[in-house]
């Protein structure tokens, strides 16, 4: 023998390191009414530095836990991509109103998964609007103050967000204008004064009021009464 020898080398690539996951969209504690829409970036810039190959969602509340669910990329390539997807109406219509957790995850080309996890809330129902003033049947020969109550706190429990009246008599009607609210949080009062120039756009009998409040999901309710002029 000659002692020759040869040799070959191929350099490989180590990577147990899981792929990081990133919600963009929506924020924290977001309200939604309706089936929605996430954005995630899903990135394992290394040392492993693989591919990412694969994305998916999960959403749970309480006893509920959906199963994980593949979730669209919708731009990027390799090491960094980008998942868009709405979750699936019937995800959506297993939750009950409140509280929920949305888990995304993202793994790479060997199998390693990362993921996060966002808390949102789901609110379908509007607030419950009760008219405390003035009382039924009521009559009046100045314009009146409304009080009530918008509450929504039975419902999604999201902050109420605005409150608007209106005055029906016969054809006539006056069309939502703002009203006051006072407090803070899923319940709140409403006291405002009807204004001049809807009152004085009235004749003598009944009429009717329409209190409607609006919540952050925009969801609305209203309440209504009959008074005399």
């Amino acid at each position: 023998a000659l002692g020759n020898t040869g040799e070959s080398n191929r350099t490989l690539r180590k990577d147990e390191t899981a792929p990081t996951v990133t919600i963009s969209t929506p924020a924290a504690n977001a309200i939604f009414s309706e089936a929605f829409t996430f954005t995630a970036t899903i990135a394992d810039p290394g040392p492993g530095s693989s591919n990412v190959t694969g994305a998916h969602y999960q959403v749970t509340q309480g006893a509920y836990t959906s199963a994980w669910t593949p979730a669209a990329f919708s731009s990027g390539a390799g090491t960094s991509r980008t998942v868009s997807q709405t979750i699936s109406e019937s995800i959506w219509s297993s939750l009950e109103q409140g509280a929920f957790t949305l888990y995304v995850k993202g793994t790479d080309v060997l199998g390693n998964a990362g993921q996060t996890t966002r808390g949102l809330k789901k609110d379908t129902a509007g607030p419950t609007v009760t008219i405390t003033g003035p009382a039924e049947n009521s009559v009046h020969s100045t314009p009146p103050t409304l009080a009530a109550t918008v509450d929504d706190s039975a419902s999604g429990n999201s902050n109420v967000s605005t409150a608007s009246y209106k005055v029906i008599q016969g054809v006539y009607d006056s069309g939502w204008q703002t009203a006051s609210l006072s407090g803070s949080g899923a319940s709140r009062t409403v006291s405002q004064a009807i204004s001049s120039t809807i009152w004085n756009a009235l004749v003598e009998g009944n009429i009717t009021v329409q209190i409607q409040g609006v919540d952050a999901a925009g969801n609305t309710g209203t309440a209504s009464r009959i008074l005399k002029v």
